[in-house]
């Protein structure tokens, strides 16, 4: 009986010694951290399972041939996109400044309106600089024209990027877009991207803001107009080809694409060049 004793008081005192937490050399006890409880995702995959015998959340492959592997059918908005032939140009006779974009991106081509997407800084920038007497955002293009502003794209397809479109889209959209400016004649023509002016003019250019050619109309009859040759009545030319007052020109001037995209310029930047066309319109309105 005593050899019993002595040996539950061994095993006693040795449970006792391993339940205590374990001292360093310093004399810190070590931090005992709690079990990890079971994660949620476990949880909730046997709710699932519960409620909707033979679903679970786990990724598996779906079968050759079920409903799940079959192909998602085209949704409203992609009919939409796929059917888009282009945003309204809002142009007439005699406007101050007409606005010249690349092309629709997705959120423009959806909504139906210029410059539609979130991060795109063009109507603060146009709301700001004194062209416009009212706070503006995409909803108000309709009434651009209001204002004595215009809009239109040098490509009328949308695309997810400019980087999509192709020289021969570019080309050939410099030509419908220099139809455009010889029927309506506005006083200044802003490029909204470098890229947009360099197609435009075919040849790379150094510096933003007003630049030093302007589009001139002949008058009829006009003693500079080519008298051979494909006729035009547009050039470009850094000076007046006649004395004539019938001879208008359109200013060119180029901004920063106002898409988020680009980084290279900040708003405050963009802002600042909205600001010094405005001051070229007003001396164009005033000439």
């Amino acid at each position: 009986i005593s050899f019993f004793r002595f040996d539950c008081f061994l095993g006693c005192s040795f449970l006792h010694l391993c339940s205590r937490p374990l001292r360093r050399a310093r004399g810190r006890a070590m931090r005992t951290y709690p079990r990890r409880k079971k994660s949620r995702a476990v949880t909730l995959s046997s709710e699932c399972e519960a409620m909707c015998p033979g679903t679970s959340p786990s990724r598996q492959r779906p079968k050759p041939g079920s409903a799940s592997s079959a192909p998602l059918e085209k949704s409203p908005q992609t009919s939409v996109l796929a059917s888009f032939a282009g945003l309204p140009d809002y142009l007439r006779p005699g406007l101050g400044v007409v606005f010249v974009g690349i092309n629709p991106g997705f959120l423009s081509a959806h909504r139906g309106h210029h410059y539609a997407g979130p991060g795109n800084h063009f109507w603060p920038c146009l709301s700001s600089c004194g062209l416009v007497p009212e706070p503006l955002t995409y909803k108000d293009d309709v009434r651009i024209m209001d204002f004595n502003i215009g809009l239109t794209n040098i490509v009328a397809r949308w695309s997810p990027g400019s980087e999509d479109l192709t020289a021969a889209e570019l080309r050939e959209g410099a030509t419908q877009l220099r139809q455009k400016l010889e029927m309506f004649r506005p006083r200044v023509v802003c490029f909204n991207g470098k890229g947009i002016f360099e197609a435009f003019l075919g040849q790379r250019i150094q510096k933003l803001g007003h630049q030093p050619v302007s589009l001139w109309h002949h008058c009829t009859p006009c003693p500079s107009a080519p008298a051979s040759g494909p006729s035009r009545v547009s050039v470009l030319l850094e000076g007046r080809p006649c004395q004539s007052p019938a001879c208008e020109s359109t200013a060119l001037f180029v901004i920063p694409s106002t898409s988020g995209r680009v980084s290279a310029y900040q708003k405050k930047d963009k802002m600042q060049m909205f600001k010094n066309l405005a001051e070229v319109v007003a001396r164009s309105l005033n000439h």
